[in-house]
């Protein structure tokens, strides 16, 4: 049994674009805070300002990257799944080998009717 490459549902790029603006905040909240609100330079708060909006574009746009270059499909008794732009990954992970597929859903996923399908192998 072949199958053609597929892509993950394009609800994936909110997803990923959630993801990484909550990791995001975590990390940057407290000193982009300070730069903004305690710093009295007009032109500091601009700077500021302007790097949020560009990182938030790049995050938009590596969001849809990374959407896009993450193939799966069914092809001579194995999944076969392949990511990544820069650094490729093939993984091949014989059907036999499988024990596990686990599914659960997140609010934005029940949005979609989508679920996150989590597959385990004898090797973990």
């Amino acid at each position: 049994m072949m199958s053609e490459p597929r892509r993950m549902h394009p609800a994936a790029v909110i997803l990923n674009f959630i993801k990484g603006l909550v990791e995001t905040v975590k990390n940057f909240i407290i000193p982009f805070g300070v730069v903004l609100f305690l710093n009295q330079s007009h032109t500091v708060k601009m700077l500021a300002i302007a790097a949020a909006v560009l990182f938030f574009i790049a995050l938009v746009v590596t969001s849809i990257i990374k959407w896009s270059k993450f193939t799966y499909r069914i092809e001579e008794d194995e999944l076969r799944i392949e990511e990544g732009l820069i650094n490729k990954k093939k993984r091949y992970i014989p059907i036999e080998r499988i024990q596990t597929i686990n599914t659960s859903a997140g609010l934005i996923q029940q949005i979609f009717k989508l679920v996150k399908l989590q597959v385990e192998t004898a090797s973990g």
